[in-house]
C-alpha cells in the first residue's frame, strides 16, 4: 500500500476507534510498526492526530458537519484557513475545502442528488452514524414555530436528523447553528 493510503487508513481506523496501537496498526496495514511510526510521526506534526505511549490518537481538532447550500458553501469559504476536521454530504462544500491545508476533509459518500449536489441515501446516513461531531451547521428550508426546523426534501432531511444526533455536545446545551 502507498503511503498515502495508509495514512488514510491510519485516520479512518483512528477516529472510528477513538485511538488505535501501533502494533495493531501495523497488523492490519500488514507493515513494520516502524513504517507506522514513520507515518504516525508525520501525522502528528500535521496535527491530524497525536502519538501517545506507542498509541495513536485524535488530535485536539473540532470537527463540524457541515451541510451545503449557498449557506454551506459561504461558511466553508470562511473556514479555509481554520483547522478543523470537516464531514459534508455536498460536493459544492467539498470543492471550496479541497486544497485547504489545515481542513481535514470527508465526504460521507452516498447517492448525488442532482441540482444541490449533495449526498443522500443508507450510506450517507451510515458514514455520519460511524462518527460524532463537535458542532453541525444545518441549512433548512424553513423554521416553523410550532414544528422548528423545516426541510422539503425528505432525503435530506433524513441526512440532517443522523447530523444532528450525533453531534458529540448536544447534552452539553450546544448551540446547533441553523442556516436559513
Amino acid at each position: 500500500m502507498k503511503p498515502t493510503g495508509r495514512v488514510q487508513v491510519i485516520l479512518d481506523l483512528v477516529e472510528h476507534e477513538g485511538g488505535v496501537s501501533i502494533a495493531d496498526l501495523a497488523g492490519h496495514l500488514a507493515v513494520s510498526e516502524m513504517t507506522v511510526r514513520r507515518d504516525t510521526e508525520r501525522l502528528e506534526r500535521s496535527g491530524a492526530l497525536r502519538r501517545v505511549r506507542g498509541r495513536a490518537g485524535l488530535a485536539d481538532r473540532e470537527t463540524v458537519v457541515l451541510d451545503g447550500g449557498s449557506t454551506g458553501v459561504a461558511v466553508a469559504r470562511e473556514l479555509v484557513a481554520r483547522e478543523l476536521t470537516v464531514r459534508t454530504p455536498s460536493l459544492h462544500v467539498a470543492d471550496v475545502l479541497r486544497d485547504a491545508p489545515n481542513i481535514r476533509l470527508m465526504l460521507t459518500g452516498g447517492i448525488m442528488r442532482r441540482g444541490e449536489e449533495s449526498l443522500v441515501g443508507p450510506a450517507a446516513s451510515a458514514t455520519l452514524e460511524e462518527h460524532r461531531f463537535d458542532s453541525y451547521l444545518m441549512a433548512v428550508s424553513g423554521i416553523d414555530p410550532q414544528h422548528g426546523c423545516t426541510e422539503w426534501n425528505v432525503d435530506d432531511a433524513v441526512v440532517q436528523r443522523v447530523a444532528l444526533r450525533r453531534r458529540r455536545l448536544a447534552a452539553a446545551g450546544v448551540t446547533v447553528l441553523i442556516a436559513q
